[in-house]
């Protein structure tokens, strides 16, 4: 059997992807079970805390609850789940006064679920949901948790310093659900590019399908025979202005920084949503997944669109000149293309490293071997990298 002990603390998972999320778990969270650990190792030292659920996607909690919608605090990594079938009644209820003793763990509260003992961090510690994405920060009780935790680490732990500054700067990366969009996100002809809201409308946007076609040249035929492949190419045509310094420097700036690290990102438009894909019926978010009955695989939900949708796209083409008579102004023109994420991922998303995206392959491969369709893996989401990278981008 492998052993997913985790590194940084000694904590057992139950198997390979919970040992990987371990990373973007709140680091309160973290820090209360490493002092459990240390209080359960001096009074119980044989007794090993599994770990069977940290940072849980919307998709396995819509799975798990049948697509009920709930909130749950997994979600958002601020809640941690210890199983209880391997402990006895006595190291069970050591457990629990350890974490309710008062001074132990003021951070986090936890429940006694009967299979499991459920830990949340306390709702005055969360980040603050206010926070801009040019301004992401966590709050001082965040950072103060990660002091603790690195001092609750063994002092001869080989390159433990290393590993847990690694954690950190994933964990200190602002989480997408608590980006504001602005007041003008849901007006007729706002854009979006990336992480970037275009305070001036873009002046043209086109749309246009190319179908592709395999071309022979046959023998005694007058002309060149075509069939077609079934293959569409859908193109987007940008035009946008930029009418001033602050404009040039926070916008154009920021898109140009994003398209320098990767041509992939995406765009919100709601005339471009509406003319590549036409909204049928009510507006449906494209995210959810369906649970088959009796299966318990998870299958993209593979709707049309829904307005103001975020569309995948990877940038052809970008020409930025002057424009004549106008001073502190640019004119930008991009050449964007569609791009089908679905045979690599339901969800459009980024690895953290070429390590992660390894053992994301390797555990997409044995799942599909196993017929047990798991698409999560040790990912990022791409608008956790659009914030990291603004660091960047001065």
């Amino acid at each position: 059997m492998a052993d997913y002990t985790l590194d940084i603390k000694g904590l057992e998972a139950k198997d390979r992807q919970t040992y990987e999320r371990w990373a973007y778990t709140q680091s309160a969270i973290k820090n209360a079970l490493g002092r459990l650990r240390r209080l359960m190792n001096e009074k119980h030292p044989g007794v090993k805390l599994v770990i069977t659920s940290l940072y849980r996607t919307q998709e396995e909690n819509d799975a798990l609850y049948h697509g009920e919608r709930r909130h749950s605090w997994h979600i958002e990594g601020l809640a941690a789940d210890i199983r209880t079938k391997n402990l006895d009644s006595t190291q069970r209820r050591n457990v629990l006064s350890f974490l309710r003793e008062s001074g132990n763990f003021p951070e986090v509260w936890s429940k006694d679920e009967g299979d499991h003992i459920h830990i949340q961090i306390e709702s005055g510690r969360r980040r603050d949901p206010n926070v801009l994405t040019s301004q992401a920060s966590l709050s001082t009780e965040d950072d103060a948790g990660d002091a603790h935790l690195m001092s609750y680490l063994d002092s001869n732990e080989p390159n433990s310093n290393e590993q847990i500054y690694s954690s950190l700067q994933t964990i200190l990366r602002p989480s997408f659900s608590y980006l504001a969009n602005p007041d003008m996100s849901d007006k007729p002809g706002a854009t979006q590019i990336g992480d970037t809201w275009l305070t001036v409308p873009p002046q043209q946007i086109s749309t246009r399908t190319t179908s592709n076609h395999y071309a022979f040249q046959g023998i005694r035929l007058e002309g060149t025979p075509k069939l077609p492949t079934g293959q569409q190419s859908f193109h987007i045509d940008l035009s946008a202005e930029f009418p001033s310094p602050d404009l040039i420097n926070n916008e154009l700036r920021h898109i140009v920084a994003q398209f320098k690290r990767t041509p992939f990102s995406t765009l919100r438009n709601d005339l471009a949503a509406k003319s590549i894909a036409p909204i049928i019926g009510t507006p449906i978010d494209t995210t959810r997944t369906l649970l088959e009955p009796g299966k318990g695989t998870q299958e993209p939900q593979l709707v049309v669109t829904r307005e103001y949708q975020a569309i995948p796209i990877i940038l052809k083409d970008i020409t930025i000149s002057t424009i004549p008579g106008t001073p502190n102004s640019l004119n930008t023109s991009m050449s964007l293309r569609l791009f089908n994420h679905l045979p690599y991922s339901p969800r459009y998303e980024f690895v953290a490293d070429m390590e992660s995206a390894a053992n994301a392959a390797q555990a997409r491969v044995e799942s599909r071997d196993n017929n047990n369709v798991d698409y999560q893996s040790d990912i990022v989401p791409k608008t956790l990298l659009w914030a990291a990278l603004r660091v960047g981008r001065h």
